[in-house]
């Protein structure tokens, strides 16, 4: 299956502290995890535990990015999910939710800077 991405998708390795809520906003479980990859409409998320059912859907993260940027503060919706036996990881798809003007800026220039340039960002690309 062919997938057109609206956003181009950049690798990185970046920390990460989420809080899970279920659909009551309700807390279900806060953790720290690392960021595999990136893009202005979401990210793929590896947490050290196990999920056994991933009811949650909504999650308030913090990015803590390398410098010159700060930290990122933003809200998001669980995409999908699955169990990593092998590396005993969780791995979440995330959606990310409209930020405020600052942070979403701040997100734009780190992706900007990785990807190279700002038409790079925009891309569309195919992935099967």
């Amino acid at each position: 299956m062919i997938q057109r991405r609206k956003f181009t998708r950049l690798d990185v390795d970046i920390p990460i502290k989420c809080k899970i809520r279920n659909h009551r906003n309700e807390l279900v479980i806060s953790s720290s995890g690392k960021v595999a990859n990136l893009c202005l409409g979401g990210m793929h998320i590896s947490l050290p535990f196990r999920l056994i059912k991933i009811t949650a859907r909504l999650i308030d993260y913090d990015l803590n990015l390398p410098n010159p940027f700060s930290e990122i503060n933003g809200h998001g919706i669980i995409r999908w999910g699955y169990w990593d036996e092998e590396n005993w990881q969780t791995h979440l798809g995330l959606e990310l939710l409209p930020m405020e003007t600052s942070p979403s800026e701040e997100l734009e220039n780190l992706l900007i800077e990785l990807a190279g340039d700002r038409q790079a960002l925009y891309m569309n690309t195919l992935t099967n």
